[in-house]
């Protein structure tokens, strides 16, 4: 780093020199150029459109100008100017161009003039439009506007029905919570709606206890909340992220406790992720057989699984996960594997494949749990179970694809007809097929 200077200082150098050099080189053959010689004129220059001046902006102006023109005329213009425009805005005729403009000029205006754009909001008396300008302005707040837009959410925001539509009232508070959770307990408890139990988001708690483990700690100890289990879930995941080792010990004291299931799960699954060795070590720790299997269910079963290829993820493949299991005794995961075959994102014959190369004494065992692929076709599931050659795994497999497959009934058995078989053969896939269509559908796996 010392050196740099004199480096520059020497490329400064050979700069000029090489300047002085081309210079020269140009007078001296100017010398020898004809006396007549016509210059060609300059090319002429496009002047620049002049800036778009606050004096001259209407407001339906935001549907009409460029984003970086109306943001800085917005940004340049007097208050007074601001609440013109936002008045404009709301007299807009109803219809698509005023939603537009709405949302567009609330998101801007949340940007540079919170305390206007919230008091713009708070004066807008269409309930729709305030709608419209509330969720545009929770798009945009800044960090430290958010309190403010939380408050006028909570006391005029009218939440839109229907299952499918955003909740922007809980994205500010998600917003907010990444910010400062203390200042989200605080808040959400003095808005408290009668009918809440609990009215202070779990992912809250969890977050705070992340930051600051000892003032959530002491929140959950003045308000008695270690009886919430989804408090004391929520509180002992940011504990976990905060100072792993007390929340596993923690979870290992009370591992035999009833609304325990799911942190032992959530433990579980984090030490599989960071740290496999402790992972194992938390197994072992467990007190029984039972807490075991529940370990195991309550950590790997419904969760979202990826191939490596689209998450980039190797530990959350299926299997990945599968591997890893399958090394503990078969008592601890047995029935734990459906969900992982059936989340493998690859051709059903690699899944199989690998339950091939499985050790006789497992072999069994991981075959029944076997789930074909949920994206694949009846046709492509049947023909890799037909490919294997051991006639007793194929019939334990096929026995598997017919009890759990997803494809149409109508689709397997046209697989069937359809496969590369003797009519003996097919006469023997079939009748399996119709056995397992007479038993019952497989029910809840008990974990004691």
């Amino acid at each position: 780093m010392i050196a740099r200077p004199s480096v520059l200082a020497a490329v400064a150098l050979a700069g000029i020199a090489l300047t002085a050099f081309f210079v020269g080189r140009h007078v001296e053959a100017g010398r020898k150029t004809s006396a007549t010689t016509v210059v060609a004129p300059a090319p002429a220059t496009t002047p620049k459109p002049e800036r778009l001046s606050y004096q001259a902006l209407h407001a339906s102006d935001v549907l009409a100008s460029s984003f970086a023109d109306f943001y800085e005329a917005l940004r340049s213009a007097p208050t007074e100017a601001r609440k013109q425009w936002a008045s404009e805005v709301e007299q807009m005729p109803a219809g698509p161009r005023r939603v537009a403009a709405v949302r567009g000029f609330y998101k801007l205006l949340i940007q540079f003039d919170p305390a206007v754009a919230i008091k713009s909001i708070r004066e807008i008396q269409d309930k729709r439009v305030r709608n419209l300008a509330l969720e545009a302005a929770v798009d945009a707040v800044p960090g430290f506007a958010i309190a403010d837009l939380a408050a006028v959410m909570a006391e005029l925001y009218q939440e839109p029905g229907g299952h499918t539509r955003r909740s922007y009232s809980d994205e500010v508070i998600e917003q907010w919570t990444d910010l400062d959770p203390a200042a989200v307990v605080r808040f959400q408890e003095q808005h408290r709606r009668p009918a809440e139990e609990n009215p202070v988001f779990t992912n809250v708690i969890e977050n705070w206890a992340q930051v600051d483990l000892k003032a959530a700690k002491e929140w959950m100890d003045s308000r008695d909340e270690w009886k919430s289990p989804e408090y004391r879930r929520a509180f002992i995941n940011g504990w976990y992220e905060n100072d792993r080792p007390a929340a596993v010990a923690y979870v290992l004291a009370h591992a035999s406790e009833t609304d325990m299931r799911d942190s032992v799960g959530n433990i579980l699954r984090g030490l599989y992720y960071d740290a496999k060795d402790e992972a194992r070590k938390f197994i072992e720790a467990l007190p029984d057989d039972r807490t075991r299997r529940t370990a195991f269910r309550a950590a790997f079963e419904n969760i979202m699984y990826d191939e490596v290829e689209d998450s980039g993820e190797v530990a959350f493949s299926p299997r990945a996960v599968a591997e890893w299991m399958v090394k503990f005794p078969p008592a601890y995961w047995k029935g734990r594997l459906k969900d992982l075959f059936n989340w493998s994102g690859k051709p059903p014959r690699e899944m199989i494949s690998w339950i091939q190369e499985q050790p006789p004494e497992i072999q069994d065992i991981v075959a029944a749990d076997y789930t074909p692929p949920r994206k694949a076709t009846a046709a492509d599931s049947l023909g890799a179970v037909l490919q294997v050659a051991d006639a007793r795994l194929r019939d334990q497999l096929l026995e598997a694809l017919f009890k759990r497959s997803e494809s149409p009934d109508e689709d397997m058995v046209d697989a069937i007809s359809k496969a590369p078989l003797s009519a003996e053969q097919r006469a023997h896939v079939l009748q399996l097929k119709a056995e397992v269509d007479a038993r019952p559908n497989d029910g809840p796996v008990d974990d004691g």
